[in-house]
């Protein structure tokens, strides 16, 4: 399992104080292609799909999110990863395909 975390800025939430949602993606997709490039032999891996829920709002606080392995296979890589607040809540939940060179 990997994960990357980040604190939220002012920068990053919308006028209610709440994170903007491509930051939750970006930081999943980053624990993805870093799993994904800790195990594969070459230097390419692509995000072919990427799939999200957002469960709950991510407000100024630390969020870490969490990539898993389900499958990898030769030409595609399945991943699962979650996104939580400090508290343990479930912010976002992230499905992954990435696609790797022939």
């Amino acid at each position: 399992m990997v994960s990357s975390s980040f604190r939220t800025t002012r920068g990053r939430t919308g006028r209610e104080g709440v994170v903007a949602g491509p930051a939750l993606v970006a930081a999943a997709d980053a624990a993805m292609w870093v799993a994904v490039m800790s195990r594969a032999d070459e230097v390419m891996a692509v995000t072919a799909n990427l799939n999200t829920a957002f469960l709950a709002p991510a407000r100024k606080e630390a969020v870490t999110c969490a990539a898993r392995l389900l499958r990898f296979g030769r030409w595609l890589v399945y991943r699962v990863a979650e996104c939580r607040g400090e508290d343990g809540r479930v912010l976002s939940d992230q499905t992954l395909t990435y696609a790797r060179p022939a």
